[in-house]
């Protein structure tokens, strides 16, 4: 059985070359009580896959796959940044 916590927060998907990733603020990762290696079930545009969360020049990343960035309507482009609404809910076992 699994405890699942959520914050929501609006962000923006960053492009790099064919890849894409997200950051998650240091405040919404204190909600979800995470760390920056958490297992994380991320909901973008209402479309939700499964991550881990990644520490990257001290911040916390996720990356976002092209067939989920596809799946959500998420677009990334090098020269181009897109607000969207995600969720991050945090994947943790009962205790």
């Amino acid at each position: 059985m699994t405890a699942n916590i959520k914050t929501s927060y609006q962000t923006v998907v960053i492009g790099y070359g064919n890849h894409a990733s997200i950051e998650i603020p240091e405040k919404n990762l204190a909600e979800i009580r995470a760390n920056r290696r958490a297992p994380l079930k991320v909901t973008i545009n209402g479309y939700t896959y499964q991550s881990t969360a990644t520490g990257v020049d001290g911040k916390c990343m996720v990356v976002i796959p092209t067939r989920d960035r596809e799946a959500s309507g998420a677009k990334a482009e090098e020269t181009k940044q897109r607000r969207i609404q995600n969720i991050i809910t945090a994947i943790k076992a009962d205790k």
